[in-house]
């Protein structure tokens, strides 16, 4: 699989170390930028059967992530409120 480059650009400027974030309670996606640039993607995946127990491990895995890759910036998907799922908020 080829990585196709992009530049990100907010307000006419580069975007630095930004980490953007598809979210879920099971599996994440997400995108890190640096220097406008999309470096690497991937996916933060939780099996917990408890919803708390997942939220304590997603937050665990971003935050690694922040620190690993030292972003300063985060973004991230607003929710949606869909009719076919009882409870996807």
């Amino acid at each position: 699989m080829s990585v196709r480059k992009c530049v990100l650009v907010v307000l006419g400027l580069p975007v630095h170390n930004l980490l953007a974030l598809d979210q879920s309670s099971h599996i994440t996606g997400y995108a890190i930028f640096k220097d406008g640039k999309l470096e690497k993607f991937g996916k933060i995946e939780c099996n917990e059967k408890d919803i708390g127990d997942r939220l304590v491990s997603i937050r665990n895995k971003i935050t690694a992530l922040i620190q690993k890759e030292e972003i300063n910036e985060i973004v991230f998907e607003d929710i949606q409120m869909q009719g076919n799922v009882a409870n996807n908020v």
